[in-house]
């Protein structure tokens, strides 16, 4: 969501318009919002708010490529905006354009050192470039600055997980689920990791959690599956599985698991299939 306009480049009709197309905005009216936006962009082509928060609702609409274009822009008439880099980074990041979000990020932190959503999400470009190390460190510094930032928290474990740290994984888990009790991510993530630990009974029972707070969570449907295969619960796995490909018939893994879930109940003909 944009937030209130800066105050360079107003008139006061401008600003006006800028502060209802906000509001609207962040109602979730993007239609009006994006009228007003346009409308001033007709009168001020370069108007720094009007590009900006043009490229957040192109972005909400499910054009990154638009918002990228409309955001460049926007940074060649102010490119000290921090939080305008830091949102240019967010594109690129659901562009799978790694490397430029990172550049992006590193730019807003230049300007402005503590912005920890920056910091998180500079966090998930490094880990996704497979970075661990870097991305952790990127996370430790949020938390500094954010000690309640569920998202870092999470994501903390995750990149914890993947550098074989479970045990830490699970207590930055449980830091964020102290904060946010009902985020069914952090539910899965933390079930993941005790399964890793053969904690199975224990992962078993974080995938229910959430289940009970997301139900067509596909992924935990999946994990939960292959805790109880662990458990030798075959048939409660299959019927996991099965639930999970209800929702995405087109998810390989789930098919896979149920492969296997069906060999260990000696369904041959149904593993095969499957």
């Amino acid at each position: 969501m944009p937030e209130p306009p800066t105050y360079k480049q107003q008139t006061p009709d401008r600003l006006k318009a800028i502060e209802e197309a906000v509001g609207f905005h962040q109602q979730g009216r993007l239609r009006e919002a994006e009228r007003l936006y346009q409308a001033v962009l007709e009168e001020q082509p370069d108007h720094f708010d009007a590009l900006h928060y043009l490229g957040i609702l192109r972005v909400q609409q499910g054009n990154a490529e638009a918002a990228v274009k409309l955001m460049t822009l926007a940074l060649e008439q102010n490119p000290g905006s921090a939080e305008a880099h830091s949102n240019l980074g967010n594109v690129f990041q659901a562009l799978g354009r790694h490397d430029k979000a990172l550049a992006s990020y590193d730019k807003a932190l230049a300007i402005r050192p503590d912005l920890a959503d920056a910091l998180c999400n500079r966090g998930s470009a490094l880990q996704a470039l497979n970075r661990h190390s870097e991305a952790l460190a990127s996370y430790d510094h949020a938390l500094r600055i954010a000690p309640g930032h569920v998202l870092a928290l999470n994501n903390r474990g995750v990149v914890l997980q993947e550098l074989g740290r479970c045990d830490d994984a699970i207590a930055s888990y449980d830091r964020a689920l102290a904060i946010a009790p009902g985020d069914a991510e952090t539910f899965n993530n933390r079930g993941s990791a005790l399964s890793k630990l053969k904690r199975y009974d224990e992962a078993l029972a974080s995938f229910d959690r959430a289940l009970a707070i997301k139900p067509a969570h596909v992924l935990a449907l999946n994990n939960r599956g292959n805790a109880l295969q662990d458990l030798g619960r075959g048939d409660e796995a299959i019927a996991s599985y099965d639930k999970a490909l209800s929702l995405r018939p087109d998810y390989p893994e789930a098919h896979y698991n149920r492969g296997n879930a069906l060999w260990q109940v000696r369904s041959h003909a149904e593993a095969l299939a499957s």
